[in-house]
């Protein structure tokens, strides 16, 4: 990462963002000042990254799906951002590796656990990377789900409480999974309840 661009991009994107989908900021106080950090969320938008890094003064190195690095511009653009690859078709463990890279070094990483973008604003699965990587990192994690973006109109980021895991010794499909549910269900309390018209 370089991180004087990434502050001057940070600044220049947000600022952008706010300008068209106005973004209040709830939790910003769970938010750890150090220390290894992944900050995990729902995904519906090429606009999320920029949406969650809105409630992080931290830099945040999100993974990115393999396309957006095609090309020698897009390549160096993106790393030169923090982000790295992964290859959304199966176990990327590059991707794995340079997860546990960023975070050995207590920085912030960033990821859309669903995989792909939830563009019928449903609950979509989350897959299993997420909790590997916590897992395997004992790294606090930190779930934001973002509410949408509607145009000129306020737009809400919610940042959970931080969820500590223990660093686990061995790993099994079991464990992997039931950590899943747990960081699923703590993504999901963070939408906020949608008030019913009147006769539904």
């Amino acid at each position: 990462m370089n991180e004087k661009f990434y502050r001057f991009a940070h600044a220049l994107a947000c600022n952008a963002l706010r300008l068209l989908f106005p973004m209040e900021v709830v939790g910003r106080e769970h938010v750890p000042e150090t220390g290894a950090l992944i900050v995990y969320g729902n995904h519906i938008s090429l606009r999320d990254p920029i949406a969650v890094a809105i409630g992080f003064k931290r830099p945040i190195h999100f993974m990115a799906k393999k396309e957006l690095f095609s090309g020698k511009f897009f390549n160096r653009l993106f790393r030169s951002l923090g982000a790295f690859p992964v290859d959304r078709g199966g176990s990327d463990m590059n991707a794995i590796r340079s997860s546990l890279s960023v975070l050995k070094e207590s920085e912030v990483l960033g990821i859309f656990p669903q995989g792909t973008r939830d563009l019928s604003k449903g609950h979509m699965k989350m897959e299993n990377g997420v909790s590997l990587i916590a897992l395997k990192s004992g790294a606090t994690l930190v779930p934001v789900y973002i509410d949408g973006y509607r145009l000129f109109r306020k737009n809400r980021l919610i940042i959970g409480s931080p969820i500590a895991l223990e660093r686990a010794p061995k790993l099994d499909s079991k464990l992997i999974s039931e950590t899943t549910t747990r960081l699923s269900e703590a993504l999901w309390a963070l939408e906020p309840e949608r008030k019913s018209l009147p006769g539904h």
